[in-house]
């Protein structure tokens, strides 16, 4: 039996959250980039890929989302923390937006049958 994705209001999350979550990763590595901090914008970089499969796999209703979208929970997770520990506003605002769409996709990652 094939799993699919329980309507909810998370769907909302697979739409904008992702998409926002990319928009701040993708500026943030930008920047880290610029000021040296080359493992951080490479993180950052990464959390926006997989926040870009995670969406294309819930819209796809991909066999592998569930899994797909637990592990841009993780990567969230840890780009959250990393940019924590930089003072920088944009690291601040991308740690924000990461900590939302981990929590998103970890409570939103539940199949039907």
């Amino acid at each position: 039996m094939q799993t699919k994705t329980c309507p909810s209001k998370k769907e909302d999350h697979d739409h904008h959250g992702f998409m926002e979550c990319m928009k701040h990763c993708v500026e943030c590595a930008k920047r880290c980039m610029e000021k040296g901090e080359k493992k951080l914008a490479a993180l950052c970089s990464e959390c926006a890929e997989m926040c870009c499969l995670a969406k294309k796999s819930r819209d796809y209703q991909s066999e592998f989302q569930h899994q797909i979208v637990s592990l841009c929970a993780q990567i969230c997770q840890k780009c959250a923390e990393e940019c924590r520990k930089i003072e920088a506003e944009h690291c601040q605002q991308c740690a924000e937006v990461c900590i939302s769409c981990s929590e998103s996709c970890s409570s939103g990652n539940r199949p039907c049958y």
